[in-house]
């Protein structure tokens, strides 16, 4: 009889095992080839000639450049103090969005982020300010359609053969529920052992009980230690640097976080998961923890890796900038305990961009 209860232990066990290695129905996604759709094409802005290239012109994740040169040929003869870009979406409820590029050298002017949240027809204007003559924008239209991975949100990829199909669980989770389950066995039947078998039976019994306990502890201990926790922030949080963080965050995060950083931007209803609320997060959580995630992403959520799209020096003004912005907690109110920030506030600066 307890042979065969140890058999169907063992079993159930092994049955388990198996079972997480099998996709459930929802979560075997097809997936489309990757697409790409990207468009250049040429404006008039009064004496400027602008090329505006959109790569690769998909929701999601997207390049854009812009380069200008007098109608006539040559470079701009009035210096381009600004190069806007606007979005606008085809159903009106959906806001429109305006950010600014960064200069990139000479009369090239560039941009990246996720501001193509909806598939459908988008508007995307070039605006150019000057000092010595009036703004001026040109603009055009574009179909944009699900790119990349069709049902996978960026940012993720087809999971591997070993991977797991509920994001919550790591194969420490995995390691450290068989531990339990086998020491709870050996331990259970540790006096069953000593009577049928042998003494010394049950007490190797208590001793592989005692052993697989402390692996579950150990395994258990490893599962929600966060990513970067040992890394140290090389940047100074200087003004400079809360200053192009800010900038960043507009053109890689906004979308997604929200100006004000509370999770709520235009693409937050699109991804799996809702996003993070800088106001809870970011205080209590070291800036390298902060850093890992920004370079590495986060699986089975929304979040990209920006590892290759930002150098490292702009990840850590960008983490600079956080801190800067979202280091006190909320409280009962809603407000906060700082009297003033470094940089001000996203959706102050959100709405300055629409002057």
């Amino acid at each position: 009889m307890m042979r065969a209860e140890v058999l169907l232990a063992v079993a159930v066990l092994g049955a388990s095992g198996a079972l997480t290695q099998l996709p459930s129905p929802r979560s075997v996604l097809p997936t489309s080839e990757q697409k790409d759709n990207t468009i250049t094409q040429l404006l008039l802005l009064d004496d400027l000639v602008g090329e505006l290239r959109i790569s690769p012109n998909l929701v999601g994740q997207n390049e854009y450049r812009v380069e200008l040169r007098d109608a006539a040929g040559g470079a701009p003869r009035d210096p381009v103090r600004e190069v806007r870009l606007h979005f606008r979406f085809e159903d009106p409820s959906v806001g429109p969005i305006v950010i600014p590029t960064l200069p990139s050298g000479g009369d090239r002017f560039e941009l990246r982020g996720a501001f193509f949240g909806l598939a459908g027809r988008w508007t995307v204007a070039v605006e150019v300010r000057r000092d010595t003559r009036d703004d001026v924008i040109g603009e055009i239209e574009t179909e944009i359609e699900q790119g990349f991975i069709s049902v996978l949100p960026f940012g993720q990829s087809e999971p591997g053969a070993l991977a797991l199909p509920l994001s919550q669980m790591d194969w420490n989770g995995v390691g450290a529920l068989t531990a339990a389950v086998i020491a709870g066995l050996l331990i259970a039947y540790r006096r069953t052992l000593r009577e049928r078998v042998s003494l010394r039976a049950g007490d190797a019994a208590m001793a592989g009980g005692t052993l697989f306990m402390t692996l579950t502890v150990v395994l258990a201990i490893g599962i929600h230690v966060d990513p970067g926790r040992t890394l140290e922030n090389p940047v100074e949080r200087s003004e400079e640097s809360v200053a192009r963080g800010g900038a960043l965050f507009a053109n890689n995060c906004q979308q997604c976080h929200g100006a004000a950083g509370g999770g709520d931007g235009p693409l937050a209803g699109t991804l799996p998961n809702p996003p993070a609320n800088f106001r809870v997060h970011v205080p209590f959580h070291q800036d390298g923890v902060l850093f890992a995630w920004i370079s590495d992403g986060i699986p089975g959520t929304g979040m990209p890796s920006f590892s290759d799209g930002l150098s490292e020096q702009e990840r850590w003004d960008l983490v600079n900038f956080l801190r800067g912005n979202f280091d006190q907690p909320l409280g009962a109110d809603g407000a906060t305990a700082r009297d003033a920030t470094p940089y001000p506030p996203p959706a102050e600066r959100a709405a300055t961009l629409v002057d």
